[in-house]
């Protein structure tokens, strides 16, 4: 059971990044797919085995990272000005 979440997590890292990619080419509408697919990956990976648990955390919690809280937080606290 560990074994196959560790790999649901590291698909799920895979099409995190894949939909995070899409962003960049100009369709904004898969930024929420990606963010909930990586945060479902984060939590499977805390349950994996050793290697896939390792790339899970890292990848999930880089695309979470990157597309949820670094924009938050500059939203938040240093663009709070119209």
């Amino acid at each position: 059971m560990k074994k196959m979440a560790g790999i649901l997590s590291y698909i799920l890292f895979l099409f995190g990044i894949a939909s995070y990619i899409v962003i960049f080419l100009g369709n904004d509408s898969f930024l929420l797919t990606g963010v909930i697919i990586s945060a479902i990956g984060f939590i499977l990976a805390l349950y994996a085995e050793k290697p896939f648990k390792k790339i899970g955390l890292f990848g999930n919690g880089l695309v979470l990272l990157i597309a949820f809280i670094i924009p938050f937080i500059v939203t938040t606290f240093f663009w709070n000005e119209p």
